[in-house]
C-alpha cells in the first residue's frame, strides 16, 4: 500500500512544498534526479530541476516539426512513351531508423510533478480517451508523429497509444507480442484498474502535460480495480476497506529534445493486490508494442508480471536503437489525377528488394498517374509523391499510291504518297532499283526514278517505306511491294535472210519469193515476251512467232519485191514494259515457168534451130535435151539457143528445156 503522504502528493496547488516533503533536503532530490534519470536530465542540466523545484514553469508549445530529409522521389522513366512501349516506375525509398528499442531499467522511480498547465482525464473503467493533440513530435518505431494532427490515446488501464484502433475495450495485463497486439502502444503498468473510483482531477487521477521537450502522462494514485466489490475504494468496501493504487508515468522525449525518441516509463509504486484476486488482476505488463499486426514487435520491461509485494520505485528507459527500418515491400497504384496519392488501384509489388523497387507499366494512350506506398518492417508504410505518364499515339501511315502489289516498268518515274498529317514528318526509303525523293509538305509524298540498269526480265520485287513520325517521336511505317520490270530496248537488231541494210533488191542472200523455211531471229535477252508480225508489203506465214526465232514462208512474187517485218517484245504481265523493231527484207522474185519458143515441126538432120525464153530478171539459162535427138549448137547460158536436130528414120518427139537461175540465185524451170 502507498502511504497518504504520497497519495497526496501530486497538488499541483502547492508543487515545491510537496516534493519537498518527499526528501529531507532538494540536494538529495538532485541526486535522485542524476540516479534516476539518463542523458535526457542531465544533457539539460540540473538546472532544469532546480527550476522545477523553486518555481512552477509556463510551457510554450513547440513547433510543428518538419524534416529537413529529402526524401527519393518516385520516377517514371521515360516518362513520356509512345503507344506499345513499356516505361519504369521506380522508388527507392529511405526507410526511418529506430526499428526498434533497447530497454533499461534501474531501481529508482521518481515522478515528474505537473506545472500548472496539465490536463485531467476522468475515465471510467476499461475507458480510452479520445485523441490527446498537443503542439509537438514524437518519433516512435521510427515513425514521427505530428502529435498536433496525430494525437495519442491514453487508456485507463495504464497504457498510451498512437492509434485510434482497435481500442474499444483493453484486456489485460497484456502479453507483449502476442497474436492481437495494439497498434504502437507503450504499456506503463498495464493491468486493471479503475481510476473512476477515487478521481478527484487533484490528487487522485491521469493526467498529461508537456513540460519542455517532454509529454508527460501520469496515472496517480489511480486506483486497482477491486475484485471483490467493483468500484469501490477506501473504507466499506465488501471484503474490508481498498486502498490499492498505482503511481506511474510515461515520459516521451520529444522531438527537440536531446535524446528524441527515448520513452521512460517511472514506475513509483504499485500496490500489491490480494493473492485471492483473480491473475489479471495481480499481473501488469511494462513495454512496447509496434503497428505490426496481428503480430506486432515488442520490447518488453515486465511482461505479464505478478510481484508478490508492493512494487517500486522503477525506471524503464527505452531508448531507440538507431538501426535502420528495411523496406519489405512496395507497392505500385494508378490514380485518376495529376500528383495523386491516394484512391488508387493497385497495379504491381515489388517486394525483391533491396531498391531500388520497380514496376513495369505498359498501359494504353493517354495520360497515367502513379503513386507508390512503400510498407517497413516496423509496418508503418510511406507514400511516395505522384508522377505522370504521357502515352502518345502511333501515327498510321498508309501508302496510297502505288498500290500494293502494283507491276511497273523500270522507266520514268513513278509518285509514291500518304495521307498527310500536319505536324507530323515522313521519311521514304526504297529497297533497291534506283532512288527515292521526298516531296510534298513534310515530305508525305516522294518521287522514285527508276534504274532500267538494274532491273530484269522477270521482275524485281522491290520495297516501298515510308516512316511516319510524330512530334513527340512515336513512328509507324507503312510500306507496298511493286514488281519493277526492265524496259526492253527499241528496235533491237533482228538478223536473217533479206534483211535490209545491208541487203541489196535482187542480190544472192535474199529470200526467193515462194519459199519457205526463212529464220529470223531477235536478241532474246531482250525480252520475256515475243510477237512477230508481217505488217506491210510482201505477205508470208509465219511459224513459231512468239518466241525470239521465227521462221517463214514468203508469198510468191515474179519480181523483186520487201516486206515490212517486225517483232514487239515486251516484260511483265500483259506486254507492260513493251518495244518493238521493224525491218524492211529485200525478197528476190522468181518468173513465172514458161514455154521455150521456137520451131516445134523440124526435119531430121535441121541444124541452127533458134530457141529462145523470155529474159525475165536475168540469170543464167541452162538448156537441155532431156529425150536427145540433138545438141545446143549455140547460145547456151543465154535466153537464146540453136539446135542442130539429129536425122531421124521416122517423125519422132523430142523435148527442149531451160532452167533460169536468176542474179538473186532463184531457180526456175522452163519447160
Amino acid at each position: 500500500m502507498v502511504n497518504a503522504a504520497v497519495d497526496t502528493a501530486f497538488s499541483h496547488v502547492n508543487q515545491a512544498t510537496i516534493i519537498n516533503n518527499r526528501t529531507s533536503h532538494s540536494e538529495d532530490r538532485m541526486n535522485r534526479f542524476d540516479s534516476a534519470f539518463s542523458s535526457r536530465q542531465r544533457a539539460r542540466g540540473r538546472t532544469w530541476l532546480t527550476a522545477l523545484l523553486s518555481t512552477a514553469l509556463v510551457v510554450v508549445g513547440l513547433l510543428p516539426f518538419v524534416s529537413s530529409t529529402v526524401k527519393a522521389q518516385l520516377t517514371v522513366t521515360p516518362n513520356s512513351v509512345c503507344a506499345g512501349n513499356p516505361a519504369t516506375l521506380s522508388w527507392n525509398p529511405t526507410p526511418p531508423s529506430n526499428a526498434s528499442y533497447v530497454a533499461g531499467n534501474a531501481a529508482v522511480g521518481a515522478l515528474l510533478a505537473p506545472l500548472g498547465n496539465e490536463v485531467w482525464l476522468n475515465l471510467a473503467d476499461d475507458d480510452v480517451s479520445g485523441e490527446v493533440n498537443v503542439n509537438a513530435n514524437f518519433e516512435y518505431f521510427g515513425e514521427v508523429y505530428n502529435l498536433n494532427n496525430d494525437g495519442i490515446y491514453i487508456g485507463s488501464n495504464g497504457w498510451v497509444s498512437f492509434e485510434n484502433l482497435p481500442l474499444a475495450y483493453q484486456l489485460v495485463p497484456k502479453n507483449l507480442g502476442a497474436a492481437g497486439g495494439r497498434w504502437n502502444t507503450i504499456y506503463a503498468v498495464n493491468t486493471d484498474l479503475s481510476p473512476q473510483a477515487n478521481y478527484d482531477g487533484v490528487n487522485s487521477g491521469i493526467w498529461y502535460e508537456v513540460q519542455g521537450d517532454l509529454l508527460v502522462v501520469t496515472w496517480q494514485n489511480v486506483a486497482m480495480y477491486n475484485y471483490q466489490d467493483p468500484g469501490c475504494f477506501g473504507a466499506g468496501c465488501v471484503g474490508g476497506a481498498f486502498n490499492n493504487v498505482v503511481n506511474v508515468q510515461v515520459i516521451l522525449h520529444l522531438v527537440g529534445d536531446a535524446t528524441p525518441g527515448v520513452v521512460e516509463v517511472v514506475i513509483q509504486d504499485v500496490s500489491d493486490q490480494p493473492a485471492a484476486a483473480p491473475v489479471q488482476q495481480q499481473q501488469f505488463t511494462t513495454g512496447l508494442e509496434n503497428a505490426c499486426q496481428p503480430n506486432p514487435a515488442a520490447v518488453a520491461g515486465l511482461n505479464q508480471f505478478n510481484p508478490v509485494a508492493a512494487y517500486g520505485p522503477e525506471t524503464w528507459t527505452f531508448t531507440p536503437d538507431g538501426n535502420a527500418q528495411t523496406v519489405t515491400q512496395v507497392q505500385f497504384f494508378s490514380c485518376a489525377t495529376p500528383g495523386c496519392t491516394t484512391g488508387g488501384t493497385l497495379v504491381g509489388t515489388d517486394n525483391t528488394g533491396p531498391g531500388p523497387f520497380t514496376f513495369v507499366v505498359n498501359p494504353a494512350v493517354g495520360s497515367h498517374h502513379y503513386y507508390a506506398v512503400a510498407t517497413y518492417s516496423n509496418c508503418f508504410t510511406e507514400t511516395s509523391n505522384g508522377v505522370t505518364l504521357v502515352v502518345n499515339p502511333n501515327p498510321t501511315p498508309n501508302i496510297t499510291t502505288p498500290a500494293n502489289g502494283s507491276s511497273l516498268c523500270a522507266v520514268g518515274t513513278t509518285n509514291a504518297s500518304t495521307a498527310l498529317t500536319v505536324g507530323n514528318t515522313y521519311t521514304w526509303s526504297l529497297s533497291g532499283g534506283g532512288t527515292i525523293a521526298p516531296v510534298g509538305p513534310n515530305n508525305n509524298s516522294a518521287t522514285i526514278t527508276w534504274n532500267n540498269a538494274l532491273a530484269s526480265n522477270g521482275g524485281d520485287v522491290r520495297t516501298i517505306t515510308v516512316t511516319e513520325t510524330t512530334p513527340q517521336g512515336c513512328f509507324a511505317n507503312s510500306s507496298v511491294n511493286v514488281t519493277v520490270y526492265r524496259q526492253p530496248t527499241a528496235s533491237a537488231l533482228i538478223t536473217g535472210p533479206g534483211v535490209s541494210p545491208p541487203a541489196v533488191a535482187g542480190t544472192l542472200g535474199n529470200p526467193c519469193a515462194g519459199t519457205g523455211g526463212h529464220v529470223y531471229q531477235i536478241n532474246p535477252a531482250e525480252a520475256t515476251n515475243f510477237s512477230w508480225s508481217i505488217v506491210s508489203g510482201l505477205g508470208g506465214t509465219i511459224t513459231n512467232g512468239t518466241t525470239p526465232t521465227a521462221t517463214i514462208a514468203w508469198n510468191p512474187s515474179t519480181t523483186n519485191t520487201t516486206s515490212q517485218l517486225r517483232c514487239t517484245y515486251s516484260n511483265g504481265p500483259g506486254n507492260l514494259c513493251q518495244a518493238t523493231s521493224t525491218v524492211t527484207v529485200q525478197i528476190n522474185g522468181v518468173p513465172a515457168p514458161a514455154t521455150p519458143t521456137g520451131a516445134t515441126n523440124v526435119c531430121g538432120a535441121s541444124t541452127g534451130v533458134g530457141y529462145s525464153i523470155t529474159n525475165s530478171l536475168g540469170g543464167t539459162f541452162t538448156w537441155s535435151l532431156p529425150g536427145g535427138g540433138g545438141s545446143i549448137a549455140g547460145g547456151q547460158g543465154t535466153p537464146n539457143v540453136t539446135v542442130d536436130w539429129n536425122n531421124v528414120v521416122a517423125t519422132t518427139v523430142r523435148t527442149i528445156t531451160v532452167q533460169q537461175v536468176t542474179a538473186g540465185g532463184c531457180v526456175v524451170n522452163h519447160n
